[in-house]
């Protein structure tokens, strides 16, 4: 290893130098050597990310080379495998590079910073996953429009910040196999509702306390909790396993009930797929809140209700 990888200052002054991709992938490719080797050694994390730094913002160097070199990025052409090959570069670390290097730079410095003070691992493939979430926030931005329609009956099941834990798996398997948003986000989101509406918030165990906020900060008032009951759940590590999940109703304005015989706070439900929710529910919506009535993040149409979200269809062949 040179003495310039074991000093982090002095390796980012060589990659800031370093004027091709020969030179920029021997860095790469020694700053990822030391991460393993020190790693082995039972070297601190702060050691073994200060060499994943290295190596993460060689692999942008090279990503950004390679998009804006015509001749290289001539993909799928024989021409543009055999450029690669001679780099030592695969089709694959190349896709992944240029993911790498699409993300702006305040925005990877940012995540950085967070991962090193949270004390967690910095990863090449935390940044693929960033870069894919926002290119898929930019998806969602450009194709997406809350309704210019008010509505009386509002359903929303927000992308709550749900973490996974993070493999080595397909860099498009982001925290949730969908969008989520940090609280802040869905906190301002302008819903179309009338100014007398019903709200029906589902939320998890999780995000139950900042619920009622956020309900407040989109101006209805919480009225009661609704618990849908399953039949199976999954359960924590010395927890109890968690076999509901809850539903704020909040009112806005003056809007009556349209029946509330047999209307129960708490129901019970067959479980489904992760976020689908019981068709039992949206029988007893219909029944006693009135339309026009929407989902907000919607995944499955049903009848009565409008639909929100960049995945109706979801569940549309379940």
């Amino acid at each position: 290893m040179t003495t310039e990888l074991v000093h982090f200052d002095a390796a980012r002054r060589e990659l800031a130098l370093a004027s091709n991709i020969d030179e920029i992938k021997i860095l790469r490719d020694k700053a990822e050597a030391l991460r393993q080797y020190i790693r082995q050694q039972g070297a601190s994390l702060e050691m073994q990310n200060q060499c994943a730094e290295i190596k993460l913002r060689a692999e942008r160097k090279a990503g950004e080379m390679i998009k804006d070199d015509p001749d290289i990025r001539q993909g799928g052409s024989k021409f543009h495998d055999v450029t690669l090959n001679d780099y030592g570069i695969t089709n694959l670390q190349s896709h992944r590079w240029q993911l790498e290097a699409s993300v702006p730079e305040p925005i990877l410095e940012q995540h950085i910073a967070e991962v090193k003070a949270k004390g967690e691992e910095l990863t090449s493939i935390g940044v693929q996953r960033l870069a894919a979430r926002l290119q898929r926030k930019e998806y969602i931005d450009q194709t997406l429009s809350m309704p210019t329609n008010k509505y009386r009956t509002i359903i929303i099941d927000p992308p709550w910040p749900i973490q996974k834990i993070e493999r080595e798996v397909a860099i498009t398997q982001q925290q949730m196999d969908y969008q989520t948003w940090d609280l802040d986000r869905i906190r301002d989101l302008p819903l179309p509702a009338d100014d007398n509406c019903h709200l029906y918030l589902w939320t998890t165990q999780r995000y139950l306390p900042s619920s009622f906020s956020i309900l407040q900060a989109w101006g209805f008032a919480y009225i009661f909790t609704m618990v849908w009951h399953k039949n199976g759940g999954f359960q924590p590590f010395n927890l109890p396993q968690y076999n509901c999940e809850f539903c704020l109703f909040g009112k806005k304005g003056d809007l009556p009930f349209l029946d509330t015989k047999d209307f129960f706070t708490c129901f019970n439900g067959g479980r489904r797929e992760h976020s689908r929710k019981p068709i039992e529910f949206y029988e007893l919506i219909k029944r006693v809140s009135p339309e026009p009535r929407i989902e907000i993040f919607s995944r499955e149409k049903y009848d009565g209700f409008d639909q929100y979200g960049d995945e109706t269809n979801r569940f549309e062949n379940s």
